[in-house]
């Protein structure tokens, strides 16, 4: 009976493995009774086949979902589980750049720190006049205001339309 049920369930499971479907149906389909399906039900979520998120009449399970083999051991779903850091179980790409901004992060706000940004600031965009920048200093983040000065640096001269700080000006309040 548990077979034939597990078959009936992924047959009708969508992609995530998700199965959503009502008592009656599943009787009528399995030739069998309330009680027996109940029970065969819960045998299957006992040895972890399924996962039970809605019970009877309008069943809802979640089937597990197998292994893919190219899928290493020290994955970062296997590691949720396993309870290693999440900070092990991804990418070096990640990992660096969470790294970089959490050094930003320490080095920002030292004396001369406001001064220094906002000297950066008037070199990248080509700027004389600090006093109209100053208010940037003091409502965003240094990180943020250099990571936008990251890509107004990036941004190749023919794809800015205006210029370098008006282009600064709309990062910042965008990405904000």
């Amino acid at each position: 009976m548990n077979d034939a049920l597990l078959h009936a369930l992924k047959a009708k499971a969508n992609n995530k493995g998700y199965v959503i479907a009502r008592a009656d149906a599943l009787q009528a389909e399995l030739g069998c009774s309330f009680d027996e399906l109940q029970s065969a039900v819960h045998a299957l979520s006992a040895s972890k086949k399924l996962r039970i998120l809605s019970d009877f009449p309008f069943l809802m399970v979640a089937l597990a979902r197998k292994k893919w083999a190219s899928e290493p051991a020290g994955s970062a779903r296997s590691a949720e589980k396993s309870g290693t850091p999440a900070s092990l179980a991804y990418s070096h790409s990640f990992q660096s750049s969470t790294d970089e901004s959490r050094a930003v992060a320490l080095e920002d706000g030292g004396a001369g720190e406001g001064e220094a940004l906002l000297q950066e600031i008037l070199a990248t965009l080509g700027e004389s006049d600090p006093s109209t920048f100053r208010g940037v200093l003091e409502h965003y983040a240094p990180s943020h205001v250099r990571a936008v000065l990251r890509r107004v640096r990036a941004t190749p001269p023919e794809k800015i339309r205006k210029s370098r700080t008006a282009l600064f000006r709309f990062l910042l309040a965008k990405t904000k």
